[in-house]
């Protein structure tokens, strides 16, 4: 394989990063994304469009949504890799899965760096954790304050009060949080 692919606009951009950058922002995984198999996903397509998946993580197993968006960024992969259910959705023909995420981080790095994003605002280093935080931040912020904050922290894999310390605390107040605040029930 080599190491760049061609993208959109004449750009270019390292193998396979691009849909494990969307699918970590949208999943709010850590690393836990490279050691999932085409196995430990479902599919769900009936009333809404979402994946649940068979994470093993820090304390054993749990099962996370994604996105909606995530089923097609799924299936294009099974479909391109034209992959097993016992592969590795990504990077699946490294078989040491610290080394895969290794090799994610790094080309994500470079990614960033080619293209001037390599600090935040604060100044601060962007890693691949920086895409879930993006995510969680996201997630939160376009809720509204409607969002169950246990039903978010259970999918993320954190706690209530990690959100309340490292996301809750930055949330600016949008027309959506104000109505919530000032309205119980709405006709």
């Amino acid at each position: 394989m080599s190491d760049t692919v061609s993208a959109p606009y004449g750009s270019s951009r390292p193998p396979m990063v691009h849909p494990v950058l969307e699918t970590k922002v949208k999943s709010r995984f850590r690393t836990e994304l490279m050691g999932l198999r085409v196995r430990d996903v479902t599919i769900h397509e009936k009333d809404d469009r979402y994946l649940i998946m068979k994470l093993n993580w820090k304390n054993g197993y749990r099962e996370s949504v994604s996105l909606p968006v995530a089923v097609n960024i799924f299936k294009r992969q099974v479909a391109r890799a034209n992959l097993q259910a016992d592969d590795y959705l990504w990077f699946s023909s490294i078989e040491n899965r610290q080394y895969a995420n290794t090799k994610f981080s790094r080309k994500f790095t470079e990614m960033l760096k080619k293209h001037g994003f390599r600090y935040d605002a604060d100044g601060e280093k962007r890693s691949v954790y920086s895409l879930r935080h993006f995510g969680i931040s996201t997630r939160l912020q376009s809720s509204g304050g409607e969002i169950n904050i246990y039903s978010l922290a259970k999918n993320a894999g954190t706690s209530v009060k990690m959100l309340e310390d490292f996301y809750l605390k930055y949330m600016k107040p949008n027309r959506k949080m104000i109505e919530n605040l000032l309205y119980f029930h709405r006709e």
